[in-house]
């Protein structure tokens, strides 16, 4: 193996831990923000997207192993093609904070709206100091709500206020560009590892 060819497994390595830990952290900051306010296990959306995308990540750091140690095209074909699934999940992630809003709301809407999940909704009123969905006026409270804020509002900015998202679309974007990079360094180890293997299947005829 040539030095220049250690160093770019070594490189892409490295990219590769990179993404995993931008990635990582930012789930664990939206994890524990949405966990503190009651927001997170209500919403299947949170739930299958954090979910999903930790197992590929931890799939996709397997693969990022093995390809910094084998000589396989298949192998970094393999992370290559992680590397562009995790593309496309970190961009719905940057798409959603805008063009999915309404969407990401409807589960907290329908706690409102159904009886039987009174005792969240109430926590959600309380962690977020808000009172109702749409309006201050809340049936099946008990007690006087005294907060001034609708919960649609307060969970609204709670989840797409200004710092909130341009922390999402600095994270987001940054493992766009390390995926790019790992990408752009596997397909270059594939054609190296075609090469030998081409020359390795040569040698014979030619000692022949």
């Amino acid at each position: 193996m040539s030095c220049a060819k250690c160093c770019k497994k070594f490189f892409s390595l490295i990219l590769a831990l990179s993404t995993i830990s931008i990635i990582g952290f930012r789930i664990m900051v939206d994890y524990n923000e949405l966990e503190k306010h009651s927001l997170f296990r209500v919403n299947q959306y949170f739930y299958i997207f954090f979910l999903s995308y930790l197992c590929l990540c931890f799939i996709f750091f397997i693969f990022s192993l093995i390809a910094a140690t084998s000589e396989m095209p298949w192998v970094h074909v393999t992370v290559t093609v992680l590397s562009f699934i995790m593309m496309g999940g970190s961009i719905l992630a940057i798409i959603s904070i805008f063009a999915f809003r309404p969407t990401l709301l409807k589960p907290y809407e329908l706690l409102f709206a159904n009886e039987n999940h009174t005792d969240v909704a109430l926590k959600i009123e309380n962690t977020t100091q808000c009172c109702g969905w749409k309006n201050l006026t809340v049936e099946f409270r008990f007690d006087i709500c005294s907060h001034n804020t609708t919960c649609e509002v307060a969970v609204s900015n709670l989840l797409f206020n200004t710092q909130h998202t341009m922390q999402e679309y600095a994270f987001y974007g940054a493992s766009i560009l390390t995926l790019a990079l790992v990408v752009s360094t596997e397909i270059s180890l594939t054609n190296c590892d075609r090469a030998d293997y081409d020359k390795l299947e040569l040698r014979p005829i030619q000692n022949f």
